[in-house]
């Protein structure tokens, strides 16, 4: 004869090992335990003895006790040892003690766990996958929007600003009023020049073009940044205006161009062709004030003449041209530094006017309206918010929806353990633990669950912030925002895996408790059934879970779209093997006059390399937000009141338009024979002749840069081109004048370079050939037009791989969920369906039924999920292109997708069930 557990004692049923392992999670004393086996092993061996007598066989009667052994009888044999218990766990002091509880339910909890490995593992990978993807994408958020620069006090640090009497803010300063600031404001707050600038820069390997900041000598000192070798700047540098260069380099250029020799102290790098000694070397951490732009070197703002001797400002009183920041001084507040400073301010102001002539009417009233303003500086001057502020909050959404499938995922496997686990709750409440020591215990085992996740996740979390960061484009650079498994990121975690197993286990844990005492013990050991509320909770979840599922898969379609719409937008201009190379001839003392013959000489030697097609330069790159703009004025056209008559005008060389491959519509190209001897000539685009030439012929009108003056001519137009994408690619085409390089003179421009073989193969020739024209030239940014494209997209690709990857997610994990449900429902219906087949049920029809509630929860997801994403996607409407937040197109393919993975999800537990032996399944307990 066998018991509960299949052992037997001498022809009697053995009833202590089942009655232990059950009474195992309750943690009793070892006599309160031995106590209660005693008591129901007796009333069991009873009740056996008494079917015996009555006819009954030893294996039937086993199975009648423990079928007939109800509710009302286990309590009463119970009531009196639940008494003696509790009077037993109260402490004399008044209580359980709060360490001796925690551990107590710690150690319960963690016992729980390790009896269901096969749910600890799920729910751990499922919250690993949420929680890990949050967590990766706070890493990023963190480090790009909320990491303060890494100084002393960095909370005390601000910027100045001029504020017009119209509200307009303007940033710059002229460096005679920096010094009278710093002289008469120091009270408040210690000023700092501060000026970034990107130069040529040569530590004796190859000069190469990158940013510096020129700063005032109390620039470390007042950010407290303490030197990894050498000698910060210091005020004393500031008297020696063009004497002694010296410079700082980051720790970073330290080690990539100078291979980290101590003997880099003492010797020079070349800053546009001038001679720094290197005094210091900055540490690891410090890139410099402006985030995503880390500057190499730092060098005392009176050393600007030699930086950019073509462009001497240092001294020019009414030029403003740097930023000034600062650090408050002790107990200085925000506006208390604003109001004094603008006292002092509004002093320098007058004085300057008072050295000057009569001003134009209005002017000095207007100059007399500017006022400071004082903002925190904590996290540094920055573009990376601006640029990448409003993906990274989009993406931050999208994980936030992963992270709530996860969730209710994980709610949904709780339930089902809570269903499996109602004898052992039952029991707990019979012998005297309250309901809420038993949702504390469940919520104990979810929050242990979540912080595993975390943990698991952590290192894998870091990994995928990294990959996220690498989306960025070069110019931020991933060297200086670094991400480490720092204690930001940990805490994050931590806080989040807490809420998580808090929250979404306080549910499931509250409705696991509620259990119907007489139904679930009666039989001890018999199929117990589920509540009605728990099953609608348990598919309400997987409707959540399938809802926000095809809400991320339409918004993954719509940002797909964007992506493939913007790549395919026709540009005006070829792709394929058009090179762009940088070139900065003022760096190495070349000036707009002298700069157009070293052009000259480096288009004949690039279009002399074997695989060039063609060559030209240009000044503003294709696809730049930047670039030149002039008012302008068209003889014949009347201005509106109030109308912006600035255009863009780019100054281009000879065979631009066939290098670029930009069709013309009618007239001719801008050629060499286009000098400065010869009538100024200009071409210009379809959209300037639609807004200006739209009268008449364009060909051989006039264009004049400013006002129109009597007996100047202007520019003749002698051709005009097909419209092209100009700044962006999103942006409408705008009004462009392009005039040859020979009439209007520059220095720094683009070179273009069309090749027949890709550019990769003949870019070392184009160097070496600009070497052999001038080998001081530095050659910069080289990179194809299709990459240019690439960098003009990268927020969009960012957001559409990113939320694919986030959708596959979010896809599988409701799947998966659907799957459990339906597997887990149909296993407790499996004595119905073999019933129900050995009656003669038709196994097609049982299958239509048993779909019905799979179909339910599919349509219901799918509506909920359409309707959300339509509400979601018009908050990002400014981030689509050519597609609109409510296309029918991509909502259709969305439902497709999770309609027949979900079908299937439910399809496959579904045809288990209905191939069932009926004789099996009635046997089924």
């Amino acid at each position: 004869m066998t018991d509960i557990n299949g052992h037997s004692r001498g022809g009697k049923p053995e009833w202590a090992p089942g009655l232990r392992a059950r009474l195992s999670s309750l943690q009793l004393p070892a006599a309160r335990e031995a106590e209660i086996i005693e008591e129901l092993s007796q009333h069991f061996d009873d009740r056996l003895q008494e079917l015996i007598a009555a006819g009954a066989t030893p294996e039937a009667a086993a199975r009648l006790t423990l079928d007939e052994f109800d509710a009302e009888r286990l309590a009463r044999y119970l009531a009196p040892l639940r008494q003696s218990r509790s009077s037993e766990i109260r402490m004399p002091a008044g209580g359980w003690s709060v360490w001796g509880g925690a551990v107590a339910d710690l150690r319960c909890a963690l016992r729980a766990l390790r009896a269901a490995p096969g749910l600890t593992v799920v729910a751990v990978v499922v919250l690993a996958l949420g929680i890990g993807a949050a967590t990766a994408v706070f890493a990023v958020f963190d480090v790009a929007l909320l990491r303060t620069l890494p100084v002393d006090a960095p909370e005390r640090l601000v910027l100045l600003n001029k504020i017009a009497a119209d509200g307009d803010a303007d940033g710059s300063f002229a460096y005679p009023v920096f010094r009278d600031l710093r002289d008469r404001g120091s009270a408040v707050l210690d000023p700092v020049a501060y000026w970034l600038t990107r130069v040529s820069v040569d530590a004796g390997n190859q000069a190469e073009r990158l940013p510096i900041e020129l700063v005032s000598g109390n620039y470390f000192q007042a950010l407290g940044i303490r030197p990894a070798r050498g000698r910060m700047l210091t005020p004393a540098d500031d008297d020696h205006t063009g004497e002694d260069p010296v410079a700082v380099i980051s720790h970073a250029y330290w080690q990539r161009s100078l291979g980290g020799a101590e003997s880099a102290l003492g010797s020079t790098i070349r800053i546009n062709g001038v001679s720094f000694t290197i005094v210091g070397i900055a540490p690891p951490r410090f890139h410099g004030f402006t985030v995503g732009s880390p500057a190499v070197a730092q060098v005392p703002m009176a050393m600007q003449g030699q930086v950019s001797p073509d462009w001497q400002v240092l001294e020019r009183p009414y030029t403003s041209w740097h930023r000034i920041l600062g650090r408050l001084e002790p107990a200085v507040t925000v506006s208390g530094a604003q109001s004094a400073l603008n006292v002092v301010f509004q002093q320098i102001v007058r004085e300057r006017l008072a050295g000057q002539g009569e001003l134009p009417p209005g002017v000095k009233d207007e100059i007399l309206a500017e006022r400071l303003d004082v903002e925190p500086a904590a996290r540094g001057l920055s573009a990376v918010p601006a640029r990448y502020g409003s993906p990274l909050r989009i993406l931050m959404s999208v994980v936030g929806l992963l992270l709530l499938i996860a969730c209710a995922n994980f709610a949904n496997l709780l339930l089902t353990r809570g269903v499996a686990r109602a004898k052992e709750i039952a029991l707990r409440e019979a012998l005297g633990a309250g309901r809420a020591r038993i949702v504390r215990q469940l919520m104990l085992e979810s929050v242990i669950l979540a912080l595993v996740g975390g943990a698991v996740a952590l290192i894998p979390a870091i990994a995928l912030a990294r990959a996220l960061l690498s989306l960025l484009p070069a110019g931020t650079s991933p060297t200086e925002l670094a991400i480490d498994l720092d204690a930001r990121v940990v805490f994050f975690s931590t806080v989040l895996s807490i809420l998580t197993g808090a929250i979404f286990g306080a549910v499931p844990g509250w409705v696991s408790s509620r259990v119907d005492f007489t139904s679930v013990v009666k039989g001890f050991g018999a199929q117990t059934g589920e509540r009605r509320a728990t099953s609608r909770l348990r598919r309400g979840l997987v409707v959540v879970q399938l809802a926000l599922a095809m809400a991320l898969l339409i918004g993954t379609g719509i940002l797909a779209r964007t992506l493939y719409n913007l790549k395919n937008v026709e540009l005006g201009f070829r792709q394929e093997n058009l090179l762009l190379v940088g070139l900065s001839p003022s760096e190495v003392g070349y000036t707009k006059k002298t700069a157009p013959a070293l052009y000259d000489q480096l288009l004949t030697t690039v279009q002399a390399v074997p695989g060039v097609k063609a060559a030209t330069v240009a000044l503003v790159d294709v696809l730049n937000p930047g670039g030149r703009r002039e008012t302008i004025a068209v003889p014949g056209y009347a201005a509106r009141t109030g109308e912006n008559m600035n255009v863009d005008v780019n100054i281009v060389g000879p065979r631009y338009l066939e290098t670029l491959g930009i069709p013309l519509a009618r007239g001719r190209d801008l050629e060499r024979t286009d000098t400065g001897a010869s009538r100024r000539v200009a071409v210009v685009n379809e959209a300037f002749v639609r807004r200006f030439l739209h009268t008449g012929d364009p060909l051989g009108r006039e264009i004049h840069f400013g006002a129109i003056q009597p007996g100047s001519p202007g520019l003749e137009v002698v051709g005009v081109i097909r419209d092209t994408k100009y700044h962006t690619v999103r942006m409408a085409s705008v009004p462009v004048v392009y005039v040859p390089l020979s009439q209007e003179p520059a220095d720094d421009m683009t070179m273009y370079v069309w090749t027949a073989v890709p550019p990769a193969n003949v870019l070392s020739s184009i160097r070496r050939g600009v070497a052999g024209v001038d080998a001081a030239l530095p050659v910069f940014n080289a990179r194809t037009v299709s990459e240019q494209l690439d960098q003009a997209l990268v927020q969009e690709r960012s957001l559409a791989v990113l939320s694919s990857a986030a959708g596959i997610v979010a896809l599988i994990l409701s799947v998966v969920g659907l799957y459990g449900m339906v597997s887990y429902n149909l296993g407790r219906r499996i004595r119905e369906i073999g019933l129900r087949l050995a009656l003669g049920a038709d196994r097609p029809t049982l299958l239509r039924q048993l779909l019905t509630e799979t179909a339910a929860m599919l349509l219901l997801g799918a509506a909920a999920g359409c309707s959300g994403a339509a509400l979601l996607l018009r908050l990002i409407r400014e981030q689509l292109y050519g597609v609109s937040p409510l296309d029918p197109l991509t909502a259709v393919a969305a439902l497709i997708v999770v309609g027949v993975v979900g079908a299937t999800a439910g399809l496959i537990p579904a045809l288990r069930a209905i191939r069932c032996d009926p004789a099996a399944a009635l046997r089924f307990e």
